[in-house]
């Protein structure tokens, strides 16, 4: 049994399973590096504490300090992915084969 104070973090498999002759345009995207993830940590505690305080009427967390909301430059911080230049748009109905 593990004590309350260590963490546990669970290792997740993640990445973009693409072709070789993708990686240029994946590149140009911006997506290369999200491709080319190996895994991620997640610490499900931190996570568990995160719902108990997520508040989908705001699409915020409510914390101790006060309001936190995540936004589009947080998740570019985050991931490495460039939130300037023309955007990606495309048909949602296209066959993916």
């Amino acid at each position: 049994m593990q004590p309350d104070n260590c963490l546990n973090v669970w290792c997740h498999r993640v990445g973009i399973p693409f072709d070789p002759l993708c990686s240029s345009t994946l590149e140009n995207l911006g997506f290369y590096q999200i491709a080319m993830m190996k895994k991620i940590n997640v610490d499900k505690y931190l996570i568990s504490a995160l719902v108990k305080r997520w508040r989908p009427e705001t699409n915020s967390f409510h914390l101790p300090v006060g309001e936190m909301t995540v936004t589009l430059q947080d998740v570019s911080c985050l991931w490495g992915l460039s939130i300037h230049g023309k955007q990606l748009i495309g048909k949602d109905d296209a066959s993916w084969s």
